[in-house]
């Protein structure tokens, strides 16, 4: 069963809006996300919100590090800023397109 919300992009409408009531994944198993985000409290928000939710979640503020980090184990998602210290998020999102293409 639904709950019924007020949807902020249209005047009055109702929309409902599944419960999601599966429990998080914890421990060993919990999917890896790498947060790159070079602002300290949008990545430190990111990466409590995710753990919160279940998820094995960490951070690096610069591109070059982050490079590093996802080298040596790979996650399963990667929230990545574009403008970052060192190499810039999108060198990051190209060289990962790249790799994972082959």
């Amino acid at each position: 069963m639904g709950a019924s919300l007020t949807c902020p992009f249209w005047s009055g409408e109702r929309c409902l809006v599944k419960e999601d009531r599966r429990k998080p994944i914890r421990g060993p198993s919990a999917p890896r996300i790498v947060v790159v985000e070079d602002d300290p409290d949008i990545a430190s928000l990111l990466v409590y919100n995710l753990r919160s939710e279940g998820y094995f979640a960490e951070s690096t503020h610069r591109g070059d590090d982050a490079e590093k980090m996802l080298a040596e184990s790979p996650p399963n998602l990667v929230i990545l800023d574009w403008m970052l210290a060192g190499v810039t998020g999108v060198e990051i999102c190209a060289r990962l397109r790249t790799a994972d293409a082959r």
